[in-house]
């Protein structure tokens, strides 16, 4: 994932395969994976209409798994927009979720992450704090969600004046990075890096993280 576009251009051609065989299943997974997409390069818009068509597909072939994998992708999109209102219908979509009954750890550990975001966006940094540490071990088996509730973490963490603790997090990722390789993540990776780094007073080490995410848009 090398391209943060591939993604986009992968996801589209994806729908439209799926939507021309009539595969619903698979249509509402490509569809959701179109809308993150969208979501990721900031056409927060046109990802959540995305999102919500494929949430009105789920439902209507009445694929239980599906409905809940859909409100998670909007939910996760939602929790990263500066607006109120979808701050809210984020926290109450994981807030819900987290009661269903079986539900897994690494959606649990989603939930937690979308929480943590809601919460940093409202500046309730403790509150994010310990969303992100919830998170963490719950998200271990998927190394983008890991990476993407970490960044949340260290971003809280530099709020309440954490910086070393901060610090050690964002060696973690730019190490996880690296084995990743590029794509979307890079570019919030080496962002956070870059703020952790200002943080610390390491001005000449953060303007180069700054520099080379800007290099990925």
């Amino acid at each position: 994932e090398s391209d943060p576009w591939l993604p986009l251009l992968l996801s589209q051609e994806a729908t439209q395969a799926f939507q021309d065989i009539g595969d619903r299943r698979d249509q509402v997974t490509a569809m959701n994976r179109l809308g993150q997409a969208q979501g990721d390069i900031g056409r927060w818009e046109e990802g959540e209409q995305t999102l919500r068509e494929a949430l009105d597909l789920a439902r209507r072939v009445r694929i239980p798994f599906a409905v809940l994998q859909t409100e998670l992708h909007l939910a996760a999109l939602l929790c990263s927009v500066d607006q109120e209102s979808a701050l809210s219908e984020a926290q109450t979509l994981a807030e819900r979720i987290l009661k269903t009954p079986g539900l897994s750890a690494g959606y649990t550990g989603w939930c937690h992450g979308i929480l943590a975001s809601v919460s940093l966006r409202r500046h309730l940094f403790e509150r994010a704090i310990e969303q992100g540490r919830s998170a963490l071990p719950l998200c271990s088996r998927v190394p983008l969600r890991l990476l993407w509730v970490q960044s949340l973490l260290a971003a809280a963490l530099l709020q309440t004046d954490a910086h070393a603790e901060a610090a050690q997090l964002v060696q973690k990722m730019l190490i996880a990075q690296e084995e990743l390789g590029g794509g979307y993540m890079e570019i919030v990776v080496r962002k956070t890096a870059a703020q952790t780094f200002r943080a610390q007073g390491l001005a000449a080490r953060s303007a180069m993280e700054e520099r080379t995410a800007d290099a990925r848009l």
